[in-house]
């Protein structure tokens, strides 16, 4: 009788310390998956400030870009401008062309805006998905990056399907592609490249709407290529860059846009690959 009194006494014991082990680790479990929870929103915000602060390191060499942008319209304003001017000078008014000319300034002011326009729209931070073609978003960048490129002789080769359509964060993608086409411009202008190319593409791929990247400047070397998606990685000199670019590119693709971003040596240079 005792025996069996002390067998159900030591029972009880071993389940009460049971529920209380059990609450201990319910307990546990919970503060562990707030900790989880703190430290991935933490790293959420630390990326989105990785991403603000790369699209900030840009904005020197957009500035670059803005002023080429400019320079053609804003020379052919002063020079219609001083035409007109002359021709009231010595007297010779004419109302069609001088209605002509005011035709041209409209246009050149208006190519002025429409570029002030798309830099202020890239700086915009993305917050909500669009669905936009793939063409679209590769043409506005060209439009901001090609007087830059073309001030460099880089030529741009474009093959583009026109109605691959995504659902995506525009700007995020627009500075994605701006990342890797002056990685490949600074590749270019650092090695001296003779006929320095960049090919554009876009295809489906495995139903995957994706873009290519292809440039001529040499590739990466294969010791390294493993590499350049890593954090603080660059292949240039410290003064044109701290690594950050492709770093960035590929959290912004891979989780801000659920795609996947890959980049290879090929047989001229560096193809870079971003599937949707």
């Amino acid at each position: 009788m005792f025996s069996s009194f002390f067998k159900n006494h030591e029972l009880e014991e071993y389940k009460k310390r049971l529920n209380e082990v059990t609450i201990e680790l319910e307990n546990l479990k919970a503060n562990m998956k707030s900790i989880v929870d703190q430290e991935v929103l933490t790293l959420r915000e630390h990326e989105k400030d990785l991403i603000y602060k790369s699209k900030m390191s840009q904005m020197g060499e957009l500035i670059s870009m803005l002023a080429h942008q400019w320079r053609q319209p804003l020379s052919a304003i002063t020079t219609v401008a001083s035409s007109m001017h002359l021709l009231i000078k010595i007297d010779k008014f004419d109302k069609d062309i001088f209605t002509k000319r005011l035709e041209d300034v409209g246009r050149y002011s208006k190519e002025l805006s429409e570029t002030i326009d798309g830099f202020r729209n890239f700086f915009q931070t993305s917050t909500r998905l669009e669905n936009i073609h793939l063409s679209y978003i590769i043409q506005d960048v060209l439009h901001i990056v090609r007087p830059t490129l073309e001030a460099h002789n880089i030529k741009v080769e474009t093959i583009l399907v026109p109605d691959l359509i995504v659902n995506t964060y525009v700007n995020d993608m627009k500075q994605v592609l701006i990342n890797i086409i002056q990685n490949s411009q600074d590749i270019f202008i650092l090695r001296k490249i003779k006929e320095p190319k960049i090919t554009i593409e876009t295809k489906m791929i495995a139903k995957q709407k994706c873009i290519i990247i292809r440039d001529n400047g040499g590739g990466v070397d294969k010791n390294i290529v493993d590499t350049i998606f890593d954090p603080y990685f660059s292949t240039k000199y410290q003064k044109h860059g701290v690594g950050l670019g492709l770093y960035i590119s590929k959290v912004i693709v891979e989780k801000n846009c659920n795609g996947s971003l890959d980049g290879y040596n090929d047989k001229d240079g560096t193809t870079f690959k971003i599937c949707l």
